[in-house]
């Protein structure tokens, strides 16, 4: 810490984002933090600060704090790359507390302002298919799977929709689709293997045991996002 803050010293508001960059890199959260703040005490339009520090807050569990600062991110700042991934952990943190419509409405939000939409659409469609709101739902995912075809998970959560809406020769080719891309230890094959042999059923329960599951993983997930980029 201390050669930390010799460094960003001698520097203003982006000394101390590097300063909190390199500290966060380093698994040093609370160092991470504090430089942080104290690069948004210099300068509190600094979106890139804002932005780092809701992200060492998740990782840290303080999601209350990472909300407001995500949220800041998502409504203030002029960077459409940071304000697409501030609505894009807001969804994520909506979708771990439960509360779905608004996760919804966040990820519709990212969307529209990331450079590459697929991911918002997505993890929207798997929400969507949580309301039984499958039609929507299907809809996303196709979006989705249209910018990225190599996406497991979309076609995962396409094919359960589809099995909710009865279309057997949907799921079926979504399923195919699924089990090509996917490796061999997805925890989701063995499921998709069964659902080949199954009748269509409209069971929403099942589409929510495979969406808590992949809701427990998001606090992950948000730590995650774009460490290896910023």
């Amino acid at each position: 810490m201390r050669r930390i803050r010799k460094i960003a010293s001698s520097g203003g508001a982006e000394a101390h984002l590097r300063a909190g960059l390199a500290a966060y890199r380093a698994g040093s959260l609370e160092a991470a933090i504090e430089e942080f703040t104290i690069a948004l005490g210099l300068d509190p339009g600094l979106a890139s600060a804002r932005y780092q520090r809701g992200m060492a807050y998740a990782r840290s569990g303080d999601l209350a704090r990472a909300i407001e600062d995500f949220r800041w991110v998502a409504e203030q700042s002029v960077e459409l790359r940071l304000v697409g991934d501030a609505w894009y952990n807001l969804g994520l943190a909506a979708e771990r507390s439960g509360d779905l419509e608004a996760a919804v409405d966040y990820y519709e939000r990212a969307a529209k302002h990331a450079p590459k939409p697929e991911r918002a659409l997505c993890n929207r469609g798997a929400v969507l298919c949580r309301l039984e709101r499958f039609e929507e739902a299907v809809r996303n995912l196709s979006e989705a799977i249209a910018l990225d075809p190599s996406d497991a998970l979309a076609y995962w959560n396409r094919a359960l929709a589809n099995h909710a809406l009865r279309r057997p020769d949907a799921v079926k080719e979504d399923v195919g689709h699924f089990l090509r891309l996917a490796p061999a230890d997805h925890p989701y094959r063995a499921r998709a293997e069964r659902l080949l042999g199954t009748e269509p059923r409209a069971r929403a329960a099942t589409l929510d045991r495979a969406a808590a599951k992949e809701a427990g993983r998001l606090i992950t997930r948000i730590v995650q996002l774009n460490n290896e980029e910023r």
